[in-house]
């Protein structure tokens, strides 16, 4: 029965090639869940969870059976939830993903009409190449030698189920821990007592699957990332968050042409070059 529904609910794609629409510094895809769709998912590398819009779920019958606290950089919540039976991203499958009821309107606004989220309960189980300048999600099979990838591996840390690397600023001393976030619209920075900013020049909305706040925009000269150096980068600075989220920031995917995210061995690849299995 479950070959069956897959054959149903699975379009045909290459190999592990999942098409992505890129609308500025956000990448949307389109997912299945339990039969029904595609729909309209944003990827977000920097969401614990994944997420369908309130509206989708009363057209598709669906109710919550439990509910989940969202913590994010934006603030608190208690949403309800349900279990999709499963939820198809291309030709990768996840039975038992968790997906929240929460309304995505800010987020809706800046990146266009979407159905949802898909966080990292689901992408932490692959292994992918998120690549915005040919516009695609290459899905490495984990048990196979999938693609060749090339470029400087860069060690991460989980916290919370995020992808975190270590960043800092050439000639000050201290080390950032950013968290690599494909929803984040730009560079943001938790204020805390223990580091040290720019002084903030204008305000700005920075928006994200869970929330928006207005916030202190800074331009940092540069910001290195292992051998990776960003330069005149703008950034938004958000006070009282640092000690409660576990990290120091948020990294946008989108400042790099391509990432590879190595979740079964810990790392990630910024800037990668690569080639398909032959």
């Amino acid at each position: 029965m479950n070959h069956l529904l897959l054959a149903f609910v699975v379009p045909a794609f290459a190999a592990g090639l999942v098409p992505l629409e890129v609308r500025g510094p956000y990448v949307i895809a389109k997912v299945h869940l339990s039969g029904q769709g595609p729909f309209r998912f944003l990827i977000d590398t920097g969401a614990q969870s994944s997420v369908i819009q309130p509206r989708l779920a009363q057209r598709l019958g669906l109710r919550g059976n439990h509910a989940v606290q969202v913590d994010s950089a934006y603030g608190e919540a208690v949403v309800p939830a349900f279990t999709a039976p499963l939820a198809c991203l291309g030709n990768h499958c996840v039975a038992g993903l968790e997906v929240l009821f929460y309304a995505l309107d800010r987020l809706e606004a800046a990146a266009g009409p979407i159905d949802g989220v898909l966080g990292q309960n689901f992408l932490s189980r692959l292994n992918f190449l998120l690549d915005y300048a040919n516009r695609r999600l290459q899905i490495e099979e984990v048990t196979s030698s999938g693609l060749t990838i090339g470029g400087t591996r860069v060690p991460v840390r989980l916290v919370n189920g995020r992808v975190l690397v270590s960043a800092t600023l050439p000639g000050q001393d201290q080390t950032w821990q950013l968290a690599l976030d494909s929803a984040a619209s730009h560079l943001t920075l938790f204020a805390s007592s223990n580091l040290r900013f720019p002084s903030g020049s204008r305000k700005a909305r920075l928006d994200s699957s869970f929330g928006s706040a207005v916030v202190d925009m800074l331009r940092l000269p540069v910001l290195r990332i292992q051998d990776q150096l960003l330069h005149e980068v703008t950034a938004g600075l958000l006070s009282g968050v640092g000690e409660i989220r576990g990290e120091d920031g948020l990294l946008p995917t989108s400042l790099f042409r391509a990432v590879y995210f190595n979740h079964r061995d810990g790392y990630v690849i910024l800037n990668p070059t690569w080639k398909p299995p032959t």
